[in-house]
């Protein structure tokens, strides 16, 4: 009986013994269990720390201001609002007065510093009248320039601009059109803001304020993905007072063209317009300020949607 009990035994302990896990069989056995788990797992789509946002590229944006006399300072408001939706603008263009203007934010590319420069223009630096009579004189643009800018801006070449500029002239001889895109401030605003019957034109030239379809094929030829044109003309009202039509019509027929050009509104891929509402003031008005506040106001409902439309 003993002995069948130790014979028992010792089978027990053989079996037992071989079924006894070890630290090693427990690490084994669970490193297998967890490779099974990954194996079932789904296949993640995206590693976290890997990831990169889409790229978003915005249009190139050039900006044509318009011709309008003194209605040209409503420009100024329409650039503080596109930069205000961070619509940057790449190169500039300005018509008759609109290219003071221009210049103006190309120098810098800081449109407080072009409100200011407007704000501090004398009435007797910007339109010349007689004194019993009060007809306008015509003045040498030179001179008046000379009080426009400083020593320092007349000087400045257009190349070292902080923005692309350029302005359009026309000879008055042969009617040729030339675009300024070098030089100094002075002397490319001699031949780009000319206009009567304010200015004489002994120089010879003339702005250039018919060419706006040269303008946007211009800027088309610079990378300019997107053109916005800025008019300050289309909205009614009279461009001269009746004692400045009578004394000078030739001037008032001029003008309307003009205005002709610049109202008419083309659906262009690529281009869009901001007509600003200036009917309350004239070619000479002085009431810049106001105008300032025109320009921005209609300037900043066009920016919505230009925004919106290109993704700025």
């Amino acid at each position: 009986m003993l002995k069948n009990s130790i014979l028992f035994a010792c089978v027990f302990l053989v079996f037992g013994c071989g079924h006894i896990k070890t630290r090693k069989d427990i690490k084994d056995q669970s490193q297998k269990e967890e490779v099974e788990v990954e194996e079932q797992k789904e296949p993640v789509d995206e590693v976290i720390g890997d990831f990169k946002p889409p790229v978003v590229t915005l249009p190139k944006v050039g900006v044509i201001l318009g011709p309008g006399g003194m209605k040209s300072f409503a420009h100024s408001g329409v650039l503080k609002a596109l930069l205000d939706k961070k619509i940057n603008i790449d190169y500039i263009v300005g018509f008759e007065w609109g290219s003071l203007v221009a210049s103006y934010y190309a120098q810098s590319a800081k449109i407080h510093e072009v409100e200011w420069q407007l704000y501090k223009l004398k009435e007797e630096d910007l339109i010349k009248r007689s004194f019993l009579s009060k007809d306008i004189e015509s003045i040498e643009l030179s001179a008046q320039l000379s009080k426009l800018l400083s020593d320092k801006q007349q000087s400045l070449r257009i190349k070292d601009y902080q923005i692309p500029f350029a302005c359009p002239t026309q000879s008055v001889m042969s009617g040729q059109t030339h675009w300024l895109i070098s030089g100094n401030t002075k002397n490319t605003l001699q031949k780009c803001a000319a206009f009567p019957p304010i200015h004489n034109l002994k120089s010879g030239w003339v702005a250039a304020s018919f060419e706006l379809d040269k303008a946007i094929e211009f800027l088309n030829s610079k990378g300019m993905e997107l053109v916005i044109v800025v008019d300050v003309l289309k909205h009614g009202g009279n461009l001269l007072e009746k004692k400045d039509v009578l004394q000078n019509p030739t001037a008032s027929v001029l003008w309307q063209q003009v205005r002709q050009t610049w109202s008419q509104t083309k659906d262009q891929p690529g281009v869009e317009w901001i007509h600003v509402n200036t009917r309350q003031y004239n070619l000479y008005s002085q009431k810049k300020k106001l105008l300032i506040m025109a320009g921005d106001q209609e300037g900043r409902k066009a920016a919505v949607k230009i925004a919106d439309k290109y993704g700025f």
